[in-house]
């Protein structure tokens, strides 16, 4: 028997407070570390905004493994989000799809020697507010 995948069946709760966790840790070291430690801060808050995304895909009905066939594609997971109902500012939905097409993401993880061409914290940052006070908002249950 293979073993699970990791993440493989979140709930949408779950995985929002997951985003959550890792929205406020990217907040709080971005309060304590000076301008030019800012990768950790950037990756805690893109895997942030990909957490929040899959909560929201995971609430609309999206399987897990549609979701992790997206890989890191903050581009295709804000489109599908969108039909799904996010409505997002156009500079914040194109700063998503910039995210992917440069593979910040995976540059930040991996190519730290590349930080001159990554997004500004303060931009990734402003994204992930976005982000998540809309979905939370979207996710929200009714009374």
């Amino acid at each position: 028997m293979d073993p699970a995948y990791p993440g493989q069946e979140p709930s949408v709760r779950d995985t929002l407070a997951l985003a959550a966790q890792y929205r406020d840790a990217a907040v709080k070291l971005g309060a304590t570390l000076p301008k030019l430690a800012h990768l950790p801060v950037h990756l805690l808050a893109l895997h942030s905004v990909e957490l929040y995304l899959d909560a929201l895909l995971l609430a609309k009905g999206l399987d897990h493994k549609t979701i992790r066939g997206l890989q890191h594609d903050l581009g295709e997971r804000s489109r599908v989000a969108i039909d799904a109902g996010l409505v997002l500012r156009k500079r914040t939905a194109a700063h998503l799809v910039t995210l992917y097409s440069t593979r910040e993401y995976d540059t930040v993880r991996y190519g730290p020697t590349r930080a001159a061409t990554f997004s500004q914290v303060n931009r990734v940052m402003a994204t992930l507010d976005e982000i998540s006070q809309k979905v939370r908002r979207m996710l929200r249950p009714v009374p």
